[in-house]
């Protein structure tokens, strides 16, 4: 009997081969996982390629509606200036022209009137004040008009009328004076 020769078999793929190599566990997980892990990173980068057209148009819109916004504070600026600028002077005159209390100016007068002068008539009108009255002589008549003319709180001060009553009463007269003055409040 005849002996066919035996031809030898010959296998091109390596089976469990890689596996036992050093590194060969790496190769093999890469081409099997690796392949998944790279694709999806590439659709996270498409993804986020997308998304910036649409960021990018709202960043425009929002620079835009600041662009307006801008505009309409600049264009406000110039009454706000004024507004402002008005509004100081508008404190600073009320701050000048505190009403005037005729309780006030009742009570300075008050304090400059000595003891031998008689008051019988008092008028305020405004800032001006009139004062119609006697006094015993010649020097509280003197006192009196130097008092106004030296406060600071009075000023055009005029005796308008002096007259000697001659009709003899127990041997004294009295002086009849009319005073004017205008009052000015002073800034505190």
């Amino acid at each position: 009997m005849s002996a066919s020769p035996a031809t030898p078999e010959i296998n091109l793929v390596a089976g469990d081969e890689l596996s036992g190599r050093p590194g060969g566990r790496f190769v093999s997980w890469a081409l099997s996982y690796g392949k998944a892990v790279i694709v999806i990173t590439e659709l996270i980068v498409v993804l986020v390629f997308i998304s910036r057209f649409a960021i990018d148009s709202q960043i425009a819109d929002l620079n835009e509606q600041m662009g307006k916004k801008k505009d309409i504070i600049v264009g406000s600026k110039d009454f706000e200036d004024t507004f402002r600028s008005f509004s100081l002077r508008v404190g600073a005159v009320s701050e000048l022209t505190t009403p005037l209390s005729i309780d006030k100016i009742l009570t300075e007068t008050k304090n400059l009137i000595p003891q031998g002068i008689s008051v019988n008539d008092l008028g305020i009108k405004d800032k001006d004040v009139s004062l119609n009255g006697s006094a015993k002589n010649e020097s509280d008549l003197a006192v009196l008009s130097g008092a106004f003319k030296n406060s600071s709180n009075f000023s055009q001060v005029t005796l308008t009328k002096v007259s000697r009553d001659t009709t003899d009463q127990g041997g004294s007269s009295e002086i009849d004076f009319s005073l004017t003055a205008k009052y000015q409040q002073i800034a505190k």
